[in-house]
């Protein structure tokens, strides 16, 4: 649980700063995991690129544990006290991959004409999806652009290379698999977005700073919890997660597929737990969903 402390006065400067530059992130194009900024197109347009520019290999099993990998004991830790379901035939398991060269089909705003080419990246996003509880796990991301910086690939990357369209994608898939087995109440059923392992740069320093805080020590699930009403010092924590790379693919899940959801929905609070000390990555994201209408009753 995450203790209200009435910090001194720099640290509150300093958060509100860390919020400031955070929430401009996407401002920046960053080559590193969970790339996450902004695009000028919606998910209603870049469907059309699955089949050209991703290679899908999606994994269902029913009843059966050798297609799946077996679940981490800490990610299993989370769905117990959340109650998801951790069996194969509930769990969607996605790894896409950006593996060969093309060219535009049509334009993609004013960075990718159409005709305009790209390289073999090797983008590779896996992801595990539970869309009936209404969990969607962020495992293994790594974008087209920080692939291409690390020379694993050639570029330039296509336009569908932000980690917020393609876990799109795989939600709608889970959820359009899910209808066919009565399972799932539809897109809008989105409550918990795990960012497992926090890898990137920019999000590693805003945890840094927070971890040096007084009473701000990670610890192992369930972590510390700051809610985004509160008007305190964990007010002011929740905005700078939320600001970081891998908060704003969560923003801009929200945010750029409010039609599809059906409402407009917002992160209420986010839990921050793992065990930095003894493996630097050992740090995890747990964003709640809820929608604006309760946020807002919540908060009066």
């Amino acid at each position: 649980m995450a203790i209200n402390i009435r910090a001194p006065a720099w640290w509150c400067i300093l958060l509100h700063l860390l919020v400031i530059f955070a929430t401009n992130a996407h401002a920046r194009d960053a080559a590193q995991y969970n790339d996450n900024g902004v695009n000028d197109f919606q998910a209603g347009n870049i469907t059309s690129f699955v089949a050209q520019d991703i290679k899908a290999n999606i994994v269902q099993a029913k009843n059966t544990t050798s297609q799946l990998p077996p679940i981490k004991a800490d990610i299993a830790a989370v769905f117990r006290d959340l109650r998801i379901s951790t069996s194969n035939g509930d769990n969607f398991i996605y790894s896409w991959d950006q593996d060969h060269a093309g060219t535009t089909q049509r334009a993609y705003g004013s960075e990718f004409p159409s005709g305009q080419s790209y390289g073999r990246t090797g983008g590779n996003y896996q992801n595990q999806i539970n869309a009936g509880a209404g969990m969607l796990l962020s495992l293994n991301n790594y974008s087209p652009s920080y692939m291409i910086n690390m020379t694993y690939g050639t570029g330039p990357a296509p336009p569908l290379n932000r980690l917020s369209d393609i876990l799109w994608l795989q939600w709608s898939e889970a959820v359009q698999a899910g209808h066919a087995l009565e399972e799932v109440k539809g897109y809008g059923n989105i409550k918990w977005f795990y960012q497992h392992t926090v890898a990137d740069d920019f999000s590693m320093s805003i945890m840094d700073e927070i971890q040096s805080m007084p009473n701000q020590t990670l610890l192992p699930y369930p972590g510390n919890t700051c809610s985004m009403t509160d008007g305190q010092v964990n007010g002011d924590i929740a905005r700078a997660i939320l600001g970081s790379s891998n908060g704003n693919v969560v923003a801009f899940f929200l945010a750029q597929h409010r039609a599809q959801i059906g409402k407009k929905s917002t992160v209420s609070k986010v839990q921050s737990f793992g065990d930095a000390k003894v493996n630097e990555y050992d740090r995890h994201f747990l964003f709640h969903i809820v929608e604006v209408v309760e946020w807002e009753k919540a908060k009066s």
